[in-house]
């Protein structure tokens, strides 16, 4: 009865997937896997306010992941709330792209501007060890979301992240690897909101936040500069 009542409510509010939403938040005010809601016979009555608190929440339009706290990302799990957006299915696939273009290249330098929960720069360091990544992030807020999750990720084994705090368009930023020789032809990102990059040496992969939309639109390519439009 609570959890489809509460399914009901978040559906009348709109909500994409009221029913899985709301097993979500009870298993999370229960601190139990959702699996384990199948065999819950009854909810303690402080559990049912604070879980009704997440509803209203959730109701408007509050992000799931931060009311939960947590977000998967490919083979991760990372620490999110407010200040950070919550990673998105397209950029899994930005990281998938990433990965596999670094892949061939021997230690390659992966560069993720704008890197927020540092989803991008922390699954390509997990998914390709002999990668040299840095998270570069210029929001205050944000980059405690980026640090905790990197210390994080370096407790588990994964090859460690440098983070950065500062602004990409900074030339006192990048250091001396930054500035290498362009050689090859440019690589065309795959996101919807991409830009043509000029042409550059393979070995450095940055990611350019462009657009102002809702979300921070991002896009991905092999770049030596920030292209004109972003």
């Amino acid at each position: 009865m609570l959890l489809g009542d509460a399914a009901r409510r978040l559906a009348d509010a709109g909500v994409e997937s009221p029913r899985v939403d709301a097993e979500l938040l009870l298993a999370h005010t229960l601190s139990l896997p959702r699996a384990r809601l199948l065999t819950l016979d009854d909810v303690p009555d402080d559990v049912a306010i604070r879980f009704g608190e997440l509803l209203t929440q959730r109701a408007d339009r509050v992000p799931l992941q931060h009311l939960t706290g947590r977000a998967p990302f490919r083979h991760l799990e990372l620490a999110v709330g407010p200040g950070v957006f919550v990673p998105r299915p397209e950029t899994e696939q930005l990281a998938g792209w990433t990965i596999e273009r670094s892949s061939g290249i021997p230690q390659p330098l992966v560069v993720d501007l704008g890197s927020g929960s540092g989803a991008l720069a922390l699954s390509i360091a997990q998914e390709n060890p002999g990668a040299r990544v840095v998270a570069v992030e210029r929001d205050p807020g944000a980059i405690e979301w980026t640090r905790h999750n990197a210390a994080a990720r370096a407790a588990a084994g994964d090859t460690p992240v440098e983070v950065l705090f500062g602004d990409m368009t900074e030339p006192q930023l990048w250091p001396p690897w930054t500035a290498r020789s362009t050689s090859s032809s440019p690589i065309r990102p795959t996101s919807p909101t991409a830009r043509a990059c000029p042409a550059r040496s393979p070995t450095t992969i940055r990611r350019w936040r462009c657009g102002e939309g809702p979300t921070g639109s991002t896009s991905s390519g092999v770049c030596s500069e920030r292209p004109h439009d972003c």
